[in-house]
């Protein structure tokens, strides 16, 4: 699934050029780098250079595209709500343009395999999306994320005192 979400979102992204041994080069460069938050010299030498071809990258995106609109999110970041003919600057772009290559490929690679985990595991609901896919698979997908988050990171704070289950939050408990 990893290799489907990597040429999907990578696509979208504006990665469409870029083969796939590159693309997960660069994701596994990042994603290193995030985890060992740069304490590891190897880890940060690679990113590093994962970043400056990601650089050269967008740089000959610039050009090739010749400041016109691609319709990929690269191609939002680089020209949207800029003068005709311009860019913004690859500085402004590249560290979003980092998350979406790490984050815009695993979780949605995340997410599909749990859907299938929940589908392929119950004759079911196995049975029930194959009965009728247009009308199941999505359901299917939206369960899967609900079941199984791709992401544990969702923290929010309640904005005033609540009680909900016989508990008591007050304002400002991050939940």
């Amino acid at each position: 699934l990893e290799t489907i979400s990597r040429r999907a979102v990578g696509a979208l992204i504006g990665l469409g050029s870029v083969d796939d041994e590159t693309v997960t080069r660069w994701f596994h460069a990042y994603g290193a780098y995030l985890v060992d938050v740069g304490r590891n010299s190897d880890v940060m030498m690679h990113a590093q250079q994962s970043k400056q071809e990601v650089r050269e990258f967008i740089e000959s995106r610039v050009e090739a595209l010749g400041g016109k609109h691609d319709d990929t999110a690269l191609g939002h970041m680089l020209f949207d709500g800029m003068p005709p003919g311009s860019s913004r600057d690859i500085d402004s772009i590249i560290g979003s343009l980092g998350v979406l290559i790490v984050g815009g490929i695993q979780e949605p690679a995340h997410a599909a395999a749990n859907a299938l985990l929940g589908v392929l595991s119950s004759q079911e609901a196995s049975e029930t999306v194959q009965s009728d896919p247009e009308a199941w698979a999505g359901k299917a997908f939206e369960e899967g994320l609900r079941w199984i988050a791709p992401f544990g990171i969702g923290h929010r704070r309640v904005r005033r005192d609540t009680e909900f289950g016989g508990l008591f939050f007050p304002a400002g408990t991050e939940v």
